[in-house]
């Protein structure tokens, strides 16, 4: 039986967080130089997992931070519903059905 692991990472510091303010999925974002820095800083200083596919939300800031945290993965980015948060997780799953399932 084939298993995977699943790491969940947020993505990283865009100039709405910085303002405190709540930055939801109607407002499409990327990221601030303070947050692809602290990325950057992150990924030198943490052994982030080896992967060969990583998916996220739609969303610029999440893509980003994909971007730089796994700059060699293949990127998949949920369509399946927008940036709704079940519809890119439900494309993800059914991506690792078929791995998993054939």
């Amino acid at each position: 039986m084939k298993t995977f692991k699943l790491h969940l990472i947020r993505h990283g510091l865009t100039s709405g967080n910085l303002q405190g303010l709540y930055i939801g999925s109607g407002t499409d974002i990327p990221l601030c130089d303070e947050g692809r820095a602290q990325l950057a800083e992150l990924k030198e200083r943490f052994e982030y997992p080896q992967v060969d596919t990583v998916f996220s939300s739609p969303l610029m800031r999440a893509v980003e931070t994909a971007n730089i945290l796994f700059p060699n993965a293949t990127h998949g980015v949920g369509t399946g519903a927008g940036t709704d948060a079940d519809g890119w997780m439900l494309d993800a799953a059914n991506f690792w059905e078929t791995q998993i399932n054939g």
